[in-house]
């Protein structure tokens, strides 16, 4: 049996060893800050500006006919005027919330587009060209209907991406963010565009991937130990090998094999291969009790320009948002992801900081269809709703409400659903993000020895895929010059 596990280890070893290096490496650089460029929430309010001067209209008067939303709907700036950005069953529609006209996918003018590049750039862009097809920073864009897209660079190297398509920022980065990410998250998701842009391939081929590595790992760690307590009982110590590479690749091996071994496991189930919908997604229907049905217009009887105004003295109003609690409308004034008040929508009350104490009641109530066994009010992280090293941001307090097997984390300013966790979604949070990034409390809460943890692990575990590769080269030499 050990015989077949090594055999099984030497030429498993010859196609992933190189391939499991490049992982260790590119993980190096992912956790200083390689990861791939992304426009965050954060970047939409911070570059969009403040919201301009919005009609005296209410929300009721002002809503586009005909529209139902599914999901969020808010008022943003574009270009200096208020547009209405609505989550429908087509997708995100917009509208110019002075006319009420339709902003329709494509009709986004280079001018118009050039100007938001400008916008986000804070200076004029040096090149600006048309894209037609999806490259290394938009490998999705096909699928997610973003092109035509304008690509504007400038002098700094700074890049945004401007569908006009969506007639909105896509893509953000920069020159540093880039040349990390070429050594970091691209080399580690295999983010080549030419398999990221087939979604359904290019997971298969990284399940498949780290599969094969796992199973190298496993047979190495089985026929690591096998010899070294063989030649325990023979000789009386450890270390079969007394070539130079054979002997580091055997120790470090011993050392961290068990590690490669569950940070290749969990690299894989980071994909989801069995469909367990182990990422916890909020359900829509969870979303529609919260709600308190469908999502009505007519009941936002307050001037959209009264309500900005009364929160302007506590905020810079980026956003107004229309949320449905239970039926109750109210309106969230945003700065920042973290930062926002919310007021109602029918009545001429000031801002607060959280949603009234009754209308959390009602929604904790219509979550758990009745009594929920246990509700908490977060003002610190927990261990299934944390900030992570890659999205910082995180609402705080929170609602945890207990159900059965099911938990919901509820922001007390918005009544949104942040997240949702169940049986399933909870081992997942532990294999995935526990193994593969050492998402731990403990060690959340201290960074610098995250870091520092991160960094010696990846470095030994580097040591053994890179003495494997030096030992699969020479063993590729010797069956080609035997053939």
């Amino acid at each position: 049996m050990i015989r077949l596990l090594a055999r099984v280890h030497r030429w498993l070893g010859v196609p992933m060893a190189l391939l499991v290096f490049v992982w260790f490496v590119s993980g190096i650089v992912m956790a200083l800050g390689g990861g791939f460029p992304e426009v965050t929430e954060r970047d939409r309010l911070e570059r969009g500006g403040p919201l301009p001067s919005l009609p005296e209209a209410t929300a009721a008067e002002a809503f586009p006919a005909g529209v139902e939303a599914t999901g969020s709907v808010r008022i943003v700036p574009r270009l200096g005027k208020p547009i209405w950005e609505i989550e429908s069953a087509r997708g995100i529609v917009q509208y110019d919330v002075a006319s009420g006209v339709r902003l329709l996918p494509g009709t986004l003018s280079d001018t118009e587009a050039r100007a938001l590049a400008r916008q986000w750039l804070g200076t004029e862009p040096e090149t600006a060209v048309t894209v037609h097809a999806p490259d290394t920073w938009t490998p999705r864009a096909e699928a997610q209907g973003w092109l035509p897209m304008l690509r504007a660079t400038a002098h700094d190297g700074a890049e945004v991406y401007v569908s006009l398509a969506k007639g909105r920022i896509v893509q953000h980065s920069t020159s540093r963010a880039r040349v990390m990410a070429w050594f970091g998250a691209i080399p580690h998701w295999i983010y080549f565009v030419q398999v990221r842009r087939h979604a359904v391939f290019w997971k298969w081929l990284v399940i498949a991937l780290s599969t094969l590595g796992a199973c190298a790992a496993f047979s190495g760690i089985a026929v690591g130990i096998a010899r070294a307590f063989r030649h325990w009982a023979r000789h009386g110590q450890f270390g079969p090998f007394r070539k130079t590479a054979f002997a580091w690749h055997h120790g470090a091996g011993l050392t961290v094999g068990a590690l490669v071994f569950t940070w290749l496991v969990s690299g894989a189930l980071s994909l989801d291969p069995f469909a367990l919908d182990a990422h916890g997604t909020v359900r829509a229907e969870e979303r529609e009790r919260a709600r308190g049905g469908r999502f009505e217009p007519r009941a936002f009887t307050r001037s959209v320009r009264q309500a900005a105004d009364a929160c302007a003295p506590h905020l810079v109003v980026r956003s107004l948002e229309l949320v449905q609690i239970v039926g109750e409308p109210f309106y969230v004034c945003r700065e920042s992801p973290v930062r926002a008040m919310v007021l109602s929508a029918s009545h001429e009350d000031a801002p607060l900081a959280r949603l009234p104490a009754p209308w959390l009641d009602r929604e904790v109530s219509a979550l758990t269809g009745g009594e929920p066994s246990r509700v908490t009010e977060l003002e610190a992280p927990d261990a299934y709703y944390y900030p992570t090293h890659f999205y910082p941001d995180m609402t705080f307090p929170v609602l945890k409400i207990e159900s059965g097997a099911v938990v919901h984390y509820v922001d007390e300013t918005t009544g949104r659903i942040l997240r949702r966790h169940d049986g399933t979604s909870r081992t997942y949070r532990w294999l995935y993000h526990g193994f593969h990034s050492f998402d731990l409390p403990s060690l959340l809460a201290h960074p610098r020895i995250w870091y520092a943890l991160i960094l010696v692990l990846s470095l030994v575990g580097a040591l053994v895929a890179a003495t494997a590769t030096w030992l699969a080269m020479a063993r590729v030499r010797r069956f080609t010059s035997r053939r």
